[in-house]
């Protein structure tokens, strides 16, 4: 396994809290997806600002392999709202990992 998450920053060791996202389109749709890593468990659940509201993603981790994941969602939006998703602000569009306690694990600190 990697031991640095390559971003547009820089490299970010993975043994920090963290987490990326991507939006990618999808049979008229789209897919909002990402990895969060460096936490001290498991994440409690993921929100995902859309510009309308936040989505709560979908998590996987594997056994044996603590501390990341994946986290994926595709927040049903009506046609004419995926524009103001992709124009909403930077600060509508954070991704938040909280950790089984409800407290914030981790933050991203760009937008996708």
């Amino acid at each position: 396994m990697p031991t640095h998450l390559p971003g547009a920053g820089g490299d970010r060791p993975l043994d920090e809290p963290g987490v990326s996202a991507r939006v990618d389109s999808v049979n008229g749709g789209f897919l909002l997806s990402g990895l969060f890593h460096g936490l001290g468990g498991e994440p409690g659940r993921v929100e995902v600002g859309t510009g309308d509201g936040k989505a709560t993603a979908k998590v996987l981790v594997l056994a044996g392999s603590p501390g990341w994941g994946v986290w994926y969602t595709s927040p049903p939006l009506p046609e004419k709202n995926v524009r103001m998703l992709l124009d909403a602000g930077s600060h509508e569009r954070i991704v938040t990992v909280y950790d089984a306690s409800g407290k914030i694990a981790a933050r991203s600190d760009s937008t996708w």
